[in-house]
């Protein structure tokens, strides 16, 4: 997982900065230090790197702290340009189909990638299809995508809701980030929305528990939806997380759903229709489990360990 953060200046609202207070150096030397401030409470999610980038005219900054998954390398280092610097994107998760994407991209348009890095299929999907680039990704993720030559800001998360986006605006800018405690050191202030509270609607709903901050609000579907296809699409989800530039392991709880998803992962394996992790097939199926201490009553050891046993042979 990593964390973004994103200010963006609402040109045009009352409460808006003034063109004259963005273009002082000191007014952008603080939005650089808001960002780092920002990145720092949210270091736990990303430990591998801490990037961020601001317009020269202050309307807008983004930074991102990363945990490296595919593309170990600086090239996988965020924020994502275009070649004409007129696009920024910081993006949070993982695009699971990217290799067919990469190959459809470079096949239609003229894009060069930096470097190996799914996230970037991000940035140059919406160069070449605008926002309609989302009906093609199949992953987990969260960005914030900053297009200078139309001026507009895009942010948005998977339709699953699995990677978080919070948002707030506070005295004229959109407060975007992964965690509510990262928007503070941008200016936002937490009070709790008793109503919310009471109502469950920080459940539910696109408020939070507090006042002011709302979240990105996921994708709705009926439960024949659901349950059609479910089969098919477990198996194309598990055989695109195999991917990675590191080693591979399943944790296994010791419940149905890992158990599920540790035996499409041999299915998968057995069959060749996938490969594990950098190991390839070098590498056996690991199983990890937790143990706790008997009569916890949270202790699900003897199931676990009998799985990893047909699972690992």
């Amino acid at each position: 997982m990593c964390g973004i953060t994103a200010s963006i200046a609402l040109v045009g609202r009352q409460d808006a900065p003034t063109n004259a207070s963005l273009a002082n150096d000191a007014s952008t030397e603080n939005l650089d230090q808001q960002l780092s401030n920002s990145l720092a409470t949210i270091h736990h999610r990303g430990p591998d790197s801490r990037c961020k980038w601001t317009s020269h005219d202050g309307l807008v900054g983004l930074g991102i702290t990363r945990l490296k998954i595919n593309d170990l390398t600086p090239t996988g280092d965020q924020p994502f340009q275009n070649s004409t610097k007129t696009i920024t994107a910081v993006v949070n998760g993982e695009i699971y189909n990217h290799e067919a994407l990469r190959k459809e991209i470079l096949e239609k348009t003229n894009y060069s990638f930096r470097g190996r890095s799914d996230c970037e299929c991000v940035l140059a999907l919406y160069e070449h299809y605008g926002t309609s680039f989302l009906s093609k990704v199949n992953g987990e993720y969260a960005f914030c995508i900053y297009d200078s030559s139309k001026q507009i800001v895009v942010a948005g998360r998977d339709r699953s809701g699995v990677k978080p986006l919070y948002w707030s605006v506070v005295g004229g800018r959109l407060l975007i980030a992964s965690e509510a405690k990262a928007l503070r050191p941008l200016g936002w202030k937490a009070e709790w929305d008793i109503r919310s509270l009471r109502d469950a609607g920080w459940n539910t709903e696109d408020r939070t528990m507090f006042r002011g901050l709302e979240k990105t609000i996921i994708e709705h579907r009926s439960e024949e939806e659901m349950i059609d296809g479910l089969r098919t699409r477990l198996l194309e989800a598990v055989r695109l997380r195999l991917q990675a530039d590191v080693p591979v392991g399943v944790y296994l709880s010791g419940g149905i759903d890992s158990s599920v998803i540790a035996g499409m992962a041999k299915h998968l394996l057995d069959s060749g229709q996938a490969k594990l992790g950098s190991e390839g097939d070098e590498q056996k199926l690991t199983c990890l489990s937790l143990a706790f201490a008997k009569g916890s009553g949270y202790d699900e050891s003897g199931k676990s360990s009998q799985e990893r046993v047909w699972l690992e042979d």
